[in-house]
């Protein structure tokens, strides 16, 4: 794990009041820990998420030509870039356990709260539309061709 890294969330993950211990709900043939000492553990350094973006080849079903999961890593670090370079390496890691393919890290969120727990805010995205609540929401949210929770999971 890169130094500074200091655990992770997804956006399917429990909800917790501590980072001591992030296990990642996607990852079942192992749990992974972070380090929660070093420059991660500075409570003055402020919080990113950053989205991930993968394919998954073989897991597409059949008459599905392409699977893509993005997928979000919470990191404490000095700076965007930061972030963006410690949520790379551990997307390899991610993609290598996983059999899939790491497109790239596609944006990050600054997180303004300096304590992260049960209801801290960790994305946000706001996009410009033409169409009505329930088209976009049909669009973009929750649509049937999601999947949630079986990233890795024995077939």
């Amino acid at each position: 794990m890169p130094p500074g890294a200091f655990g992770f969330l997804t956006t399917r993950g429990p909800s917790t009041n501590t980072l001591e211990k992030s296990p990642s709900p996607s990852m079942s043939q192992a749990t992974k820990y972070f380090p929660i000492d070093g420059p991660a553990s500075d409570p003055d350094l402020p919080w990113y998420a950053v989205r991930c973006l993968f394919s998954h080849p073989n897991r597409a079903p059949e008459g599905v030509k392409f699977l893509y999961e993005e997928r979000m890593t919470l990191w404490r670090t000095a700076s965007w870039g930061e972030a963006f370079k410690l949520a790379e390496a551990e997307a390899k890691t991610y993609a290598a356990d996983c059999g899939c393919e790491f497109i790239d890290a596609t944006d990050a969120f600054l997180l303004s709260e300096k304590t992260v727990g049960v209801g801290t805010e960790v994305w946000s995205l706001m996009r410009e539309s033409g169409m009505y609540a329930e088209m976009y929401r049909q669009t973009f949210c929750a649509t049937p061709r999601d999947r949630s929770g079986d990233h890795c999971e024995e077939e």
